[in-house]
């Protein structure tokens, strides 16, 4: 969640479909800038533009919740909602579109 908004849905399908889910250690989070603009940024078409480097990330009241496993989290149709609104206006880049969907099996489970 961001801003008590969900923003991503990883359900865990490993038992019911065999598909891998991150369950024999924590999740971690990471946070970097990389240049992805040869790949991210609409397959290419859009360049980064360098002549505002540097780039800088700044993170404050970052607070990063551990849901024990197998808890219920169930998503209000306003979160489902919300969740596609991100996906349509902020998401550049979703590797379900970039990788033949027999190697990216999870991409065929709905996340609802």
């Amino acid at each position: 969640m961001v801003d008590d908004k969900p923003i991503r849905v990883h359900n865990n399908h490993e038992t019911d479909l065999n598909l891998p889910y991150p369950t024999k250690q924590p999740m971690r989070v990471y946070a970097s800038i990389w240049n992805g603009d040869d790949w991210a940024t609409k397959g290419g078409s859009v360049k980064i533009n360098w002549q505002y480097a540097p780039y800088v990330a700044h993170y404050r009241n970052l607070n990063i919740t551990e849901y024990e496993q197998g808890e219920d989290h169930p998503l209000t149709q306003e979160d489902k909602d919300y969740i596609e609104m991100v996906e349509t206006e902020h998401m550049i880049y979703n590797y379900c579109d970039a990788y033949d969907k027999e190697l990216v099996r999870e991409c065929d489970v709905p996340i609802y």
